[in-house]
């Protein structure tokens, strides 16, 4: 009965509105580059684009030759002072020596909270600051396999008693207080020092701030691919078509569409689930439009992402923003990039969580930009990035068409019944 009741609930009210969530960054490393601003902002080089991947086509995968390997993700601050941060670990080759792996910084470089790994027992510690451990390791890791880490911390000018707390594989093993100056303004994930020994892959990264309703709490587990466009939509622009846009890596100025003027508006179908590896049965966390854009001319213009979930359905847009310059960026909010977010948890139309095929789903949606003043824009590459759990099917549950899962809940011929 209390199932029952939940589901009704869901179905009166629906999933909360995006705008009562807090995803502040997403990235599979499907971009499939490392230039720096792309995806994220190269600190120290020596990390190259994996082929070994939990999801997708692509990952990063750190080379033991070179020391300093370092990328950082600059994101909007969150509205709330708590910040969770995932990431997936793989080690083909252990480091031989102490490192940190995943930080929690200030715009000044700041270590607010850390995860270091223990090479003398294989393991994962929490440290606040750059000091003293906190709490108890985590269990033994393995080679060549994938760890989902998390990693909790609270920024507030010099208050005590801030929470900090890390997990591995969706279970807490260390968690303590910690005193802070400075606010968090970047998760930095790679090492400091020369460990000719290590070949860390990573994948998968979210990071959430604590407000609203929706991620506003650990991410969990998730993988994470690109949607590219793959046909006209509802509105053309002014020069080019989807073909022009659906490359990766980025090719910035050798490929792109041109939208003069205000209003033009460009839309696009997009590519089919399956052919990223999403089944009609997984669940869809979010879909967030990136682009990378740049003015043709030096003057204040603005643009506009978009997202509906098919042909002539309800718009969800962002608000209107300075491109910033003539240079290729990345969501950028005038210089700065990354910072203009397009995140939806739920299908515009239909007010519900997104599904991955049907009349409104990620198969039918439609992605797009547009130009809102007079001064042209390119756009050269438009991506939907989807984050998305595996879900449950007849074929990888049993044999039979019919069997119990838990308490009462049955797979009937890959239909969950809820008596």
């Amino acid at each position: 009965m209390k199932k029952l009741i939940i589901l009704l609930v869901l179905i009166a009210f629906g999933i909360p509105s995006p705008i009562y969530a807090e995803r502040m960054y997403t990235t599979g490393f499907e971009w499939g580059t490392i230039t720096t601003n792309v995806d994220f902002t190269v600190i120290d080089a020596g990390f190259n684009i994996g082929t070994t991947t939990r999801s997708g086509s692509s990952s990063i995968v750190f080379d033991p030759a070179v020391s300093n390997q370092n990328l950082s993700f600059n994101y909007t601050v969150a509205t709330s002072s708590i910040q969770y941060a995932r990431v997936y670990f793989r080690f083909s080759t252990f480091p031989s020596t102490d490192t940190t792996i995943m930080v929690f910084r200030t715009s000044g470089g700041t270590a607010i909270c850390l995860i270091d790994f223990d090479a003398a027992n294989l393991t994962l510690e929490l440290h606040k600051g750059d000091t003293a451990q906190v709490g108890s390791d985590s269990a033994t890791l393995s080679l060549n396999t994938w760890y989902q880490v998390e990693l909790k911390c609270q920024d507030d000018g010099t208050t005590n008693g801030l929470p900090l707390e890390a997990q591995l594989d969706g279970t807490s093993f260390a968690s303590g207080t910690n005193v802070v100056t400075g606010s968090i303004t970047s998760m930095q994930i790679g090492t400091h020092i020369d460990i000719p020994t290590m070949y860390m892959y990573i994948d998968d990264v979210a990071i959430n701030g604590a407000g609203g309703s929706v991620q506003n709490s650990w991410p969990g587990t998730g993988k994470i691919v690109h949607i590219l466009p793959s046909a006209a939509g509802d509105n053309a622009p002014t020069l080019g078509t989807f073909n022009l846009i659906d490359e990766l890596p980025p090719d910035n100025a050798t490929s792109f569409i041109d939208l003069d003027a205000a209003t033009t508006i460009a839309d696009f179908n997009a590519s089919s689930t399956s052919q990223v590896g999403i089944n009609s049965s997984d669940t869809i966390s979010l879909v967030e439009i990136r682009v990378r854009i740049r003015e043709e001319s030096a003057a204040a213009t603005l643009y506009q992402l978009r997202i509906k979930s098919a042909s002539g359905g309800t718009l969800a847009t962002t608000t209107s923003t300075d491109v910033g310059g003539t240079t290729w960026q990345t969501n950028p909010v005038s210089s700065t990039a990354f910072r203009k977010k397009l995140v939806s948890y739920i299908d515009p139309t239909t007010g519900i969580a997104w599904t991955p095929t049907g009349t409104n789903s990620i198969d039918n949606m439609q992605i797009g930009v547009a130009s809102l003043s007079a001064n042209d824009i390119d756009v050269s590459t438009l991506v939907a990035v989807v984050e998305y759990v595996d879900g449950i099917t007849s074929q990888n549950v049993t044999s039979s068409p019919m069997c119990l899962i838990n308490d009462g809940l049955f797979i009937l011929n890959g239909r969950l019944i809820i008596p």
